[in-house]
């Protein structure tokens, strides 16, 4: 797994044959895919101007949910942390139900935001339902998520290929 730059703004290149392809819409930042079944790249790694690193998950790709499956933010992050093995600290399977993340404090569950699987069956999959409220606090709904404005692009771009994959349309696409 890549890691992020030690300082400045470089960013970490990417292994031969797995370079980051752009998405579209946007302003079309790229995000990571997965490198092959036993090799992940879980992060799609960037540096702030005082070297600070903030990190959107690469897109996973992961099994969507039925439509109509609830959704419990809660009772899905219990959940998560259960299924991860991340009783004590997150790890990197916890790292891929969520969107967002400081990576200064990637030690501490409260540096993880944006929340969108939870446990189907013994696997993690994205809720439609949590991709559309991660939708809605993105764009202020429940008060808001602070992230650093230069991540919200990516986040609404990792957000809108679940949206895709749902056969919807993202609501910062509509007009």
């Amino acid at each position: 797994m890549t890691g992020p730059p030690e300082a400045g703004p470089e960013r970490t290149p990417p292994r031969p044959g797995f370079e980051k392809p752009p998405l579209g819409g946007g302003g079309g930042h790229p995000i990571a895919p997965p490198a092959g079944p036993n090799d992940r790249d879980f992060t799609d790694y960037d540096v702030d101007s005082e070297g600070s690193p903030y990190v959107v998950v690469a897109f996973q790709d992961l099994p969507l949910a039925e439509r109509d499956h609830d959704w419990d933010g809660d009772a899905a992050y219990k959940r998560v942390r259960k299924w991860a093995g991340a009783e004590d600290e997150p790890n990197e399977k916890f790292r891929t139900a969520f969107v967002w993340y400081d990576a200064d404090d990637k030690g501490k569950f409260k540096s993880y935001k944006l929340l969108i699987a939870d446990v189907v069956d013994g696997r993690l999959h994205a809720i439609p339902r949590g991709v559309m409220a991660a939708g809605n606090v993105i764009q202020g709904g429940r008060g808001g998520v602070d992230l650093p404005s230069k991540d919200i692009d990516r986040v609404k771009n990792h957000l809108t290929r679940y949206y895709k994959k749902a056969g919807d349309e993202a609501p910062w696409q509509r007009d």
